[in-house]
């Protein structure tokens, strides 16, 4: 009894750490995009900033759900992105939609 509690004990913490490494990836993969995407606009460079922002809001929309902080955020350079450049409904949209979450 004492060997099989030990076994499945051995496979439950090996899933847990290899589950943690997975969304580790997962954030830095979202974070990189959103760094690359204020980058992008602090260079005024607006379809490098934009495709940024729409791949990191993809992402964190499958990875996360559209309920999850990461997605807020995503959602709230995106508007950050059209707002600075000069696409006031749509940035006004997105931030709204951010605030929900």
């Amino acid at each position: 009894m004492k060997k099989v509690i030990c076994t499945i004990w051995v496979f439950w913490f090996i899933a847990t750490l290899s589950g943690q490494q997975i969304d580790s990836s997962r954030i830095q993969k979202i974070d990189s995009l959103l760094k690359a995407n204020r980058l992008y606009c602090s260079k005024l460079q607006y379809q490098d900033a934009i495709n940024a922002i729409e791949l990191a809001e993809k992402w964190a929309s499958i990875e996360f759900g559209e309920h999850s902080a990461k997605y807020a955020k995503a959602l709230f350079l995106h508007g950050r992105t059209q707002y600075l450049f000069g696409h006031l409904k749509s940035a006004e949209e997105l931030y709204l939609k951010a605030l929900k979450i």
